[in-house]
């Protein structure tokens, strides 16, 4: 379980309380987010927003968040491959995963390289659903492995995001 998550740029005002446990199975990785909030009608996302014309991650903040309340999942199944998926969710239950190739120009800065993803595919072979609470929502997510690629054979890297009031 993952319960100590802070905020982006170091930011220290206290943090709205999120837990993420990560499990799988021989089939599927599975991720649960819970997200405590003082107000469940908040936060209330854009809805024609295009996700896939979005150039970044949470870092690039011109291009992000398309909503302000969502819970982003990124995992790259092998760490020698430039390539990685985001998959995420909104209180309101709008899903949203892709795989995103990375240019390899040593040259880059990290933050170069994410601005100019050289490919952006959709991914729909995911299951995401919302529920809500009096004082909080939970994200639940299914991914086959066969969506990434196969089972990752040795070490792999994810990151559970959670953005808020933005």
């Amino acid at each position: 379980m993952l319960n100590q998550f802070y905020r982006f740029g170091g930011d220290h005002r206290p943090v709205t309380p999120t837990e993420c446990r990560i499990g799988y199975d021989t089939n599927t990785l599975l991720v649960v987010f819970r997200c405590e909030e003082n107000d469940v009608s908040f936060p209330v996302g854009l809805q024609k927003a295009d996700w896939y014309a979005l150039r970044g991650l949470p870092s690039g903040s011109d291009s992000w968040p398309p909503f302000p309340g969502e819970v982003d999942l990124l995992i790259q199944p092998d760490m020698g491959n430039p390539c990685y998926y985001q998959f995420a969710v909104t209180p309101e239950g709008l899903k949203f995963g892709c795989e995103r190739s990375l240019s390899s120009n040593p040259d880059e800065s990290a933050d170069q390289v994410v601005r100019s993803s050289v490919r952006v595919n959709k991914v729909e072979a995911f299951e995401a659903s919302v529920s809500r609470g009096t004082n909080a929502w939970m994200a639940f997510f299914g991914i086959p492995w066969e969506t990434l690629g196969g089972k990752p054979k040795t070490q792999f890297g994810i990151l559970p995001i959670r953005l808020y009031g933005f």
